[in-house]
């Protein structure tokens, strides 16, 4: 686990720890967590969203030990292309199709 030995202001957030977890995610930002709290650094943005997700936010001076994720926990990070391809159809089926280019919606 990384670790700010020294005391700095932190956010306390208490209440549905899962949806803060979530929303922490999506920022990505760095969390410490303990059985009835999450503490993430003070942050106005990350502040705003945990707020509006009715969490309670607290601001405290503590040292911060973030949780680490292995790296195998972790998605490798690869470009994803969506192509399309044609399939096999009848000749009378190609009538019915509209021209123009795929699309995978």
């Amino acid at each position: 686990m990384s670790s700010i030995n020294q005391k700095t202001t932190l956010i306390e957030l208490r209440g549905d720890l899962v949806r803060a977890a979530l929303c922490i995610g999506r920022f990505h930002a760095p969390c410490q967590v303990e059985p009835d709290r999450l503490l993430v650094m003070a942050d106005p943005a990350l502040s705003a969203a945990l707020s509006d997700l009715g969490l309670t936010l607290t601001p405290v001076d503590e040292a911060f030990t973030q949780v680490e994720m292995p790296a195998s926990c972790m998605p490798a990070r690869r470009v994803i292309t969506h192509g399309s391809h044609a399939h096999e159809t009848d000749e009378d089926d190609e009538a019915d199709l509209p021209a123009g280019p795929a699309s995978n919606a």
